[in-house]
């Protein structure tokens, strides 16, 4: 057994199953999926948290460059797709893969560079109906950084070729910022879709404490932008458990989660309300399985459902189904 794969997951699940599942068909449809595998849902807390399953692993990444998978979003423009990204170390290369974790096509952004990429969110920007995929250059693990770079880049309509060239993404858009209070190592972000403001979760073994910055929109390619802080949490446990690693933000902008290497939390924004105010309240702690060195986590397209990948080779994709 692979370490990080889930034991209950199965060889046997079928592309367009788990396809399915990650594109939103119904409850009954993944039930019988779901317990055809073994898997059971608890029944929802009266507490008012959402409940999820723990985990299946629904397929492999077998395209060995992804091998240090630091950012993961679900498109927007391609339902059922999702974006990755490697570390720093890496090439400035985007790559897409399916529900069940097969490559699609590598596309290249131009003029970017990958300093290190730590996050990746996705999210509205100046044009209207266009998405944006938004490239966190943001880690900075000796925190002596003077400044981030966020890359906004156009989301293409996706063309199949898993063996073919890369393919280039023009329009791309390096947003240049600074924290308030001196450099932070960071490893989270993502982009509120109601107004496409910037949320960055700083990254802290030390005291366990991070940071949440907002970048307003509209966004100013032209400056340096000082990031306004809005917000600290600390998550429980030991370090590996707060040490913030992923975040992202339901399609509706309803949801958030912030995962740690081994835990995850997540909070509810009411309509109407700030993202500052949503993290007022206490979050809820929602699965993550076993992975080897999780950084990722996203919703998927349709916001039902969410899915990380660890970093290293060969990892197995982990969806995480909601209740009813």
């Amino acid at each position: 057994m692979t370490l990080g794969q889930d034991p209950r997951s199965s060889t046997g699940v079928k592309a367009k199953e788990v396809a399915d599942a990650v594109r939103g068909s119904s409850w009954r449809t993944i039930t019988l999926l779901l317990v055809g595998l073994g898997v059971f849902v608890t029944e929802a807390r009266a507490t008012g948290c959402p409940t999820f399953d723990s985990g299946i692993s629904v397929g492999s990444v077998s395209y060995g460059a992804v091998n240090e998978a630091s950012g993961l979003a679900s498109s927007r423009g391609n339902p059922g797709l999702l974006w990755v990204h490697n570390d720093s170390g890496n090439s400035a290369i985007l790559f897409v893969l399916d529900a069940v974790g097969n490559l699609v096509r590598r596309y290249v952004p131009t003029g970017v560079a990958n300093w290190d990429w730590e996050a990746l969110g996705i999210g509205p920007g100046p044009r209207a109906g266009q998405t944006y995929l938004y490239i966190g250059d943001i880690g900075d693990n000796s925190v002596s950084r003077d400044s981030i770079t966020v890359y906004r880049v156009p989301e293409p309509s996706v063309k199949p070729g898993k063996g073919k060239p890369a393919l280039g993404i023009s329009g791309s858009v390096a947003l240049r910022m600074q924290y308030p209070d001196g450099a932070h190592d960071a490893e989270a972000l993502f982009v509120d879709p109601e107004n496409s403001d910037i949320y960055i979760v700083t990254k802290n073994f030390g005291t366990g404490v991070s940071g949440i910055y907002r970048y307003p929109a509209p966004h100013d390619e032209s400056r340096t932008v000082v990031l306004e802080k809005i917000k600290s949490i600390t998550l429980p446990g030991n370090a590996i458990e707060r040490a913030v690693t992923g975040a992202d933000i339901s399609p509706d902008g309803r949801e958030i989660i912030i995962r740690s290497y081994t835990r995850a939390y997540h909070w509810k924004r009411a309509k109407g309300s700030s993202v500052q105010s949503a993290f007022s309240k206490d979050p809820c702690e929602v699965p993550i399985g076993p992975e080897p060195q999780g950084e990722t986590v996203s919703f998927t397209w349709d916001g039902k459902n969410y899915v990380t990948l660890s970093e290293t080779a060969k990892q197995p994709l982990f969806l995480y189904r909601r209740a009813p």
